[in-house]
């Protein structure tokens, strides 16, 4: 059967996990020959100029909740092209649609994928959620089992709530050329380069990471590069104050727009994170071909320690990490690329999003099922 109309529909296209797969699931099913369009409600962003050139993008220019102007411009969009399904991503944007289904403004069926990362620390339940679990989306995806749940017990009926693992376009790995980072950083050959990309908030566990550097016996032999923006400003700048105070290998590289040149150049990986509810960047470590260490937090990590591809660390324990990172830097150059060779074909075979679009394509044609009329007029 035909595939139905998708809008994705997000805050904005700022660089982000929810982001990425938002990206690659549009310009995966795009290149599959389904319609495919996306939506930004407060702005664009530079994950923007990753789509393929065929998607259409449209920006509400919402200011706040309950836009009325932004509301009118979504039931146009909807209307001028058709749309039969909107794929909406984050609880912020699911918020909006909320207002937008309960004043009229969407008649079609909202499928709400949540990428929420801090579900290992936080299973709070917004006050307006069970209302949009009863009256607002059609149909309930995490990224995370532990969503799934989260969401029954919020209010979503069992029929209507599943988790789908994360995966991303792995072929786009394929032609980064590695990033010139030892000359760039002033780093001596004989130092290898660790990295960590995150954006920089407590539960992505960077205290950790310093805490577990000042415990290392072999620190003298790396520096890890942090890429990424501070999400939480004091929480970035009380990290990067301690990295300069106690002179640890630490170098914060702020947000960058194409990580994976920077990984490319690197020697080696870690994932120091409190809670994650993926963790995508572990897959895109795993697909430059990196050695990881990494903490058993998330969906993606627990499948990886099970399947034993990386270094695995329980979270918060430095103790574990320093001695994680110890093994791992004393290791031969021939020993890291084994390593590396292992997650790269580990990543291929597992997370490539080739693999996952059946279970959408399956979901969106669920929808049409349920819901068949669809907001045209």
């Amino acid at each position: 059967m035909p595939q139905p109309r998708i809008m994705h529909i997000i805050d904005a296209l700022m660089v982000g996990g929810a982001e990425q797969v938002l990206v690659d699931l549009a310009n995966r099913s795009h290149r599959d020959g389904h319609f495919t369009a996306v939506c930004v409600t407060r702005g664009s962003g530079p994950k923007a100029k990753d789509l393929a050139p065929g998607i259409p993008v449209f920006d509400l220019r919402r200011a706040h909740r309950f836009d009325v102007l932004a509301l009118w411009r979504l039931r146009q969009v909807i209307q001028q092209h058709h749309v039969e399904v909107l794929h909406a991503h984050g609880r912020s944007t699911l918020a909006f649609l909320m207002v937008a289904k309960a004043c009229g403004a969407v008649r079609i069926p909202i499928l709400f994928h949540d990428h929420y990362g801090k579900i290992e620390l936080d299973t709070t339940v917004p006050a307006w959620f069970p209302f949009a679990a009863r009256h607002t989306l059609s149909q309930y995806v995490g990224v995370h089992s532990r969503l799934e749940e989260w969401a029954w017990a919020a209010g979503v009926s069992r029929d209507r709530a599943c988790w789908v693992n994360n995966a991303l376009d792995l072929s786009r790995f394929d032609a980064v050329a590695p990033g010139t980072l030892r000359p760039r950083l002033g780093i001596a050959p004989e130092v290898l380069i660790g990295v960590v990309a995150c954006g920089i908030r407590p539960e992505k566990g960077i205290d950790v990471l310093l805490d577990a550097i000042a415990e290392c016996q072999e620190r003298h032999r790396f520096i890890i590069v942090v890429i990424g923006g501070a999400r939480d400003a004091t929480y970035a700048a009380t990290c990067q104050q301690r990295a300069r105070d106690e002179q640890l290998p630490v170098h914060f590289a702020g947000e960058q727009n194409h990580p994976a040149e920077w990984f490319k150049g690197a020697d080696f990986a870690v994932l120091p994170s409190r809670s994650e509810s993926g963790p995508l960047v572990l897959i895109e470590y795993m697909a430059c071909g990196l050695p990881v260490v990494s903490t058993q937090t998330g969906g993606i990590a627990q499948q990886v320690a099970a399947d034993g591809v990386c270094t695995m660390v329980p979270p918060s324990d430095p103790a574990a990490l320093a001695r994680a990172l110890d093994a791992l830097t004393t290791l031969d150059a021939a020993s890291r690329r084994q390593l590396g060779g292992r997650a790269h074909a580990y990543a291929k075979r597992t997370f490539d999003i080739g693999a996952v679009m059946p279970k959408w394509y399956d979901l969106y044609n669920r929808l049409m099922i349920k819901t068949p009329s669809a907001d045209h007029s």
